[in-house]
Formats: C-alpha cells, sequence, structure tokens
C-alpha cells in the first residue's frame, strides 16, 4: 500500500510537467500537419531531395516527402517527435528528483519501510505512465 502511494505521489508531483508537454508536442504536430498544404506542390523539395544521397534521405525520413505520410514521418516521427519524449522522459526524472530534493522532501520518501529499489520503481513507474499518457495524447492530436 505504501508502495501505491509513492506511485501516486510522484505522479501529482510531475502533472503539471506533464501537462505542459502534451500541450508542446500537440501543438508541434499541428503545427506540422497545418504546414502540409504548403508542402502538397512544391515540386523544388521534391526535387532537391531526389538529389541528395540515398543514405542521407533514408537516414532523416525523407522517403515519399510529397505525401501526407512521408511528410508527417519526414517532418516529426523519424526525429523530433522521439527527441521530445526523450526530452520527456528526461525532465520527469529530473522533475521526481531534484525538485523533491530541492523542496526537502526527499528525506521523507527515504524514510519509509521501502527499500530504495522500490522507492526507485515507484519513480520509474510514474514517470512511465506519464510518458505513456503523453504518447496517448499525441496520437489522440494526429488523428
Amino acid at each position: 500500500m505504501r508502495t501505491l502511494q509513492l506511485v501516486v505521489d510522484s505522479m501529482r508531483t510531475i502533472r503539471r510537467g506533464a501537462v505542459l508537454w502534451c500541450l508542446a508536442i500537440g501543438v508541434l504536430i499541428l503545427a506540422t500537419v497545418a504546414f502540409w498544404p504548403a508542402f502538397q506542390g512544391a515540386s523544388g523539395i521534391t526535387q532537391a531531395i531526389d538529389q541528395m544521397p540515398a543514405t542521407m534521405v533514408q537516414a532523416f525520413g525523407l522517403e515519399h516527402f510529397g505525401t501526407p505520410a512521408g511528410f508527417l514521418r519526414g517532418n516529426l516521427y523519424d526525429l523530433l517527435v522521439p527527441l521530445m519524449m526523450a526530452g520527456t522522459a528526461i525532465s520527469f526524472a529530473n522533475g521526481l528528483t531534484a525538485s523533491e530534493e530541492d523542496a526537502g522532501r526527499l528525506e521523507l520518501v527515504f524514510a519509509q519501510p521501502i527499500s530504495y529499489q522500490a522507492s526507485f520503481l515507484t519513480r520509474v513507474t510514474a514517470g512511465a505512465a506519464w510518458l505513456a499518457l503523453v504518447v496517448v495524447a499525441a496520437a489522440v492530436v494526429q488523428l
């Protein structure tokens, strides 16, 4: 029961950051989708991509850039969204540790009758749960 309470407390600690990350990633996806009509008929970009080496085109996810799926893949899902999700996970981990230490609450967590490993796992569980919710929110915004 105490571990469940620690998970809930950890989730409560980073909820503001999770909401902000959901909004930031949602705005990025909406802005990228909104710019698709401007690139839809741009043959110059397609020609420039065709002149690039195949390995570079593949590395940046620019194959089929003229299609809606290729546009989203090249602009978001091969580079930006994974980087933002990594930044989200890092900010959650930082928020769960540094902010509680700065506020003087970390000693209270370690004073609980659970092991350090269990305390760490509760924080990982809370961060993973919020990260899963951010992924779901990003998918909903895209749809």
